[in-house]
Order: structure tokens, then C-alpha cells, then sequence
């Protein structure tokens, strides 16, 4: 590969956002009086799946498609680059179980995305794996309990 086009890979690729994309709740993180890991089926618990496109300035919009115990919703996402690296704060609604505008911050860790708890009812914090835009909706969720 020509010096020049590595180059452009180096200098372009740093411009694009690691948030942009869509992305699907994995797994649940709790505590609880005792450890356990469990799948549970999508239905039972609240599923999430975002959908992110990076605005200049490092604003983001999106969708959030949710579904409360197996009620569907689905709402807009808006937020801003915190000013640590790989961290946003995000503004959204949801209306199940009851009308709420809230946010939440989100973060890069590796190849995923973490989110704070306010999506889930009961949870600490969410880990959202990076999916294609017409991903088949998994059936299942995993609910890791820490102890306390």
C-alpha cells in the first residue's frame, strides 16, 4: 500500500466516532445477596437496542427501541461527547412503566458500549454489543448478578 494512502487511514480514521452505529442491550449488570449468572428470555426483562449517527462538534442523535416486558416502544436519543475521551451523555424518553425523560452516560470499553442504569429497571449498568442495522432481535438477554 502506497506511504500516502496509510497516511490518509491514519489522519481520516480518528475523525469518524466509535459510537456511530447500532447497538444492542448483551447483558444486564446487578447486585444482588448473591452471585449468579442466568439467561433470560427477551420478553422477561426490558431489551434495548440504539441506533446512533454522529453530528459534527461531537453532538449524536438517534433512536432507542425498547421493549418493557415484551411492550414495545420506541423513542429519540440525543446527547453530547463528554469531554473524556470515549464517554457521551445522552438525553432520551421512555414511557413504560411510567413517562420519563432521563439521562444516562454512555462509554466505550474495548469493543462495547456501556451504559449507566436508568434503561433498566433494578440494573447498575448495561454492556450494548455493536450489531448491523437489520440484526434478527436476539431472544435472549444475560443477567449477571454480582454479590454484595
Amino acid at each position: 500500500m502506497p506511504a500516502l494512502a496509510i497516511l490518509l487511514l491514519v489522519i481520516i480514521r480518528p475523525l469518524r466516532s466509535p459510537i456511530g452505529g447500532t447497538w444492542e442491550l448483551a447483558r444486564i449488570f446487578r447486585t444482588g445477596p448473591t452471585a449468579a449468572t442466568r439467561t433470560v428470555a427477551r420478553d422477561s426483562t426490558v431489551f434495548i437496542r440504539l441506533t446512533i449517527e454522529t453530528e459534527p462538534h461531537g453532538y449524536i442523535l438517534g433512536t432507542l427501541e425498547r421493549s418493557y416486558f415484551g411492550d414495545g416502544e420506541r423513542s429519540r436519543v440525543q446527547g453530547r461527547a463528554a469531554e473524556t475521551p470515549g464517554r457521551w451523555f445522552v438525553i432520551y424518553r421512555i414511557w413504560k412503566p411510567s413517562w420519563e425523560r432521563g439521562e444516562t452516560v454512555l462509554w466505550m470499553v474495548r469493543d462495547t458500549l456501556r451504559a449507566g442504569s436508568a434503561l433498566v429497571p433494578d440494573a447498575d449498568s448495561l454492556e450494548l454489543r455493536r450489531v448491523s442495522d437489520d440484526a434478527p432481535y436476539p431472544m435472549t438477554v444475560l443477567d449477571i448478578v454480582s454479590a454484595k
